[in-house]
């Protein structure tokens, strides 16, 4: 098999079954959703220069689980070297392919850095908690989740980055990040065009069908976005994919994107103009951000969280609205 699947606990649970493992382009058989709890990593997770091409799982505690993943936690250094590779790198949980897991307060308090990943067709991914989801693995619940621990990267391909999550697809609730947030040199131009990388407190890019997606999350960690013109940077979300709500969260921590990036104090972006309405707050779940906050070195002033500021750093396609209903600065 020319793929890794590694996790400090376990590599890949509820899939026993390779198909035709000799190709890089191999699908796993579903065997059935378990769920993993109370499991706890204190190694290194280390991958150098692995052989596969695309599609790499890499847990603190597990690579690739399906089902649920409850009370987990990570203290060990997760690196990976990928070499022009495609690494979905987690502090606790590596990638999901499967609909409909749950992540259940899983926590990580080590080191995840992602490094020398060249590849520029396909996303790479790191969180401090979990990597991201394939296509197929839509409506996921993170509830409860919490990252110490410092997430960064050096990678000159298009890259995903989030304090707990590189991307996801479903809600995220009440969870928090505490650890700083770095990406460095995540740009990719093809034919004159810059392809945006994207970098998140929360999460890097995330996607979900419909209502309330966000809600009762926190960021306090730096985020630094060291990469070139194009790429997204948020305070809770880097960019988003469809219609959004994000309401009841905490921004309070400093914001620092190189020119030309698109940065806001909640969300860097819209990914496309498929994104045709956001939603910052609600009537008694208020998105609050702290007089502590600063953008690129910048205190917040009152000004910043009113429509045409700085809560969104750039709307991308017409049909896209923003909606302010309760955002308030304390």
């Amino acid at each position: 098999m020319t793929r890794p699947v590694i996790g400090g606990v376990c590599g890949s649970v509820g899939y026993p079954t390779f198909v035709n493992p000799a190709k890089d382009t191999d699908t796993l058989v579903f065997a059935a959703q378990r769920t993993i709890s109370n499991c706890h990593n204190y190694g290194k997770v280390e991958l150098e220069h692995p052989a596969g091409k695309v599609y790499m799982p890499i847990g603190g505690v597990v690579g690739l689980p399906t089902g649920t993943i409850r009370n987990c936690t990570n203290r060990g250094y997760i690196h990976v070297i990928s070499n022009g590779r495609q690494p979905y790198l987690g502090g606790v949980i590596g990638c999901v392919i499967e609909p409909e897991n749950t992540f259940e307060k899983c926590i990580n308090y080590g080191e995840v850095y992602l490094e020398q990943c060249n590849q520029t067709t396909v996303r790479s991914y790191i969180g401090g908690v979990f990597g991201t989801y394939t296509d197929t693995a839509m409506d996921n619940i993170a509830i409860g989740c919490e990252n110490y621990g410092y997430v960064h990267s050096d990678a000159k391909g298009l890259t995903n980055e989030g304090g707990l999550f590189g991307a996801h697809n479903g809600t995220i609730t009440n969870c928090k990040n505490y650890g700083d947030v770095e990406m460095n040199n995540a740009t990719y131009t093809d034919n004159g065009t810059i392809y945006a990388s994207e970098v998140g407190g929360i999460v890097g890019y995330h996607n979900a069908s419909v209502g309330v997606t966000i809600v009762g999350c926190e960021n306090y960690g730096k985020i630094t976005n060291n990469s070139a013109a194009n790429t997204d940077t948020g305070g809770i979300a880097a960019a988003i994919g469809g219609s959004k709500t994000i309401q009841n969260c905490i921004v309070d921590c400093e914001i620092v994107s190189a020119t030309g990036t698109n940065a806001g104090l909640v969300l860097g972006s819209n990914r496309t103009s498929t994104s045709k309405k956001i939603t910052l707050g609600a009537a008694n779940a208020p998105i609050k951000i702290k007089t502590t906050t600063t953008l690129n070195g910048t205190a917040v002033q009152p000004a910043d969280i009113k429509k045409g500021g700085k809560l969104v750093g750039t709307v991308r396609g017409e049909t896209t609205t923003v909606t302010i209903t309760n955002v308030v600065l304390e």
